[in-house]
């Protein structure tokens, strides 16, 4: 494991998560991060304002409504306790994070009590 991908979705109302699949058109937002990258969520699922849908990290999946994403998709999301990360060819330092690449169209249709998916991919 090197660090997480990861891809918040949004499903238009005529779709449900089990008869489709979450497409580069659904996303509102991506970035990476390091080891811990992942954390935000998590403690959002502990905390009862997000659902863990189950996944191996290929990917993990996880749903909130938009309200409660929203600041960790404009604002990115709370570092985390990652270790730096070292390859063959690449480096992630310490408790890595990138800011969110949001694609406007998609979060511009988001209103707050709209479903939201969260895809973790490893990276590794």
């Amino acid at each position: 494991m090197l660090g997480w991908e990861i891809y918040i979705h949004r499903l238009d109302s005529d779709q449900s998560l089990g008869a489709t699949k979450l497409t580069q058109d659904s996303i509102v937002a991506h970035w990476r991060a390091g080891l811990g990258g992942y954390d935000w969520i998590k403690a959002l699922v502990k905390i009862d304002k997000a659902k863990a849908l189950g996944g191996n990290g290929y990917p993990f999946l996880f749903s909130a409504e938009f309200h409660v994403l929203h600041s960790s998709i404009l604002h990115g999301t709370t570092l985390h306790q990652g270790s730096m990360v070292l390859g063959e060819d690449y480096l992630l330092p310490k408790n890595y994070l990138e800011s969110p690449t949001i694609n406007e169209a998609n979060f511009s249709k988001c209103k707050p009590n709209d479903e939201l998916y969260v895809q973790v991919w490893d990276m590794g």
